[in-house]
């Protein structure tokens, strides 16, 4: 059976639903999430006409990066952190949360799934997939290096590098993408232009430098399957994920 009721902050795939992701009831603070990647989308690429985004560079470091670095490294712990909270994960307070309580969003969104293409790279486009590692366990080798630098500048300033940054920007789409949707590059504009799709469906145009493959394997009883025209005249038309009957994992995994 599909699920009849989106989660709170969790898109999944379905036939013929309108977009609700954006509906205030689910996330009263989209366009301001979604401006924070437009922000750091700005930063990258101001920082490529000074490091040429290249293989030979990944390894490069600087007090810019070091500043990107940690502001979407913190950026992914306030989605994920919101996104536990609107489920109603509350286990301990918000700022106590780490990675084992952000790794059970794999089950509900399948992140390590999630491929972010950068084309403007060279030799070839690059392919970011930077939740990967939660199909083994909960750490992110990029999310310990930010902690790492940032608690330890001055051991630890070469992991502000080029690489940990693209990896930390990335998981800051990915994050995005499975709350919003395409809203993700999106949400924080006004009006849009618009392309058609043919059969009166229309797509907005972006200018994002990244491209995003979404999970493709989601079975039928995993979709969602409703009438978002009848649902959004309900008081509350969102129903919330269990994150709290997952395994539990010690602070130390």
């Amino acid at each position: 059976m599909s699920i009849h009721r989106p989660y709170f902050r969790i898109y999944r795939p379905g036939i013929h639903i309108p977009n609700y992701c954006t509906d205030v009831r689910n996330a009263d603070n989209c366009a301001t999430l979604c401006r924070s990647l437009a922000l750091l989308e700005q930063d990258l690429s101001e920082v490529f006409s000074f490091i040429e985004p290249c293989d030979v560079n990944l390894k490069t470091y600087s007090h810019r990066l070091y500043e990107i670095f940690l502001r979407a490294s913190t950026e992914f712990e306030t989605n994920a952190k919101e996104i536990l909270q609107a489920n109603g994960y509350a286990v301990k307070a918000a700022n106590r949360l780490n990675i084992c309580d952000f790794h059970r969003l794999e089950s509900a969104t399948r992140l390590s799934e999630f491929k972010i293409e950068l084309s403007l790279w060279w030799p070839k486009k690059r392919v970011m997939a930077p939740f990967l590692e939660w199909n083994e366990g909960p750490s992110l080798r990029w999310y310990l290096n930010y902690n790492a630098v940032k608690h330890n500048r001055h051991h630890e300033f070469r992991q502000a590098n080029l690489e940990n940054t693209l990896e930390a920007v990335s998981a800051v789409v990915a994050i995005l993408y499975c709350q919003f949707d395409f809203n993700t590059f999106t949400a924080h504009k006004g009006n849009q232009a618009m392309f058609s799709l043919g059969n009166d469906a229309c797509f907005p145009m972006s200018d994002t430098m990244f491209q995003v493959t979404t999970p493709t394997g989601w079975s039928d009883e995993e979709k969602y399957q409703f009438d978002w025209e009848h649902l959004r005249d309900e008081a509350q038309p969102f129903q919330k994920y269990n994150f709290c009957s997952l395994p539990r994992l010690s602070d130390d995994e």
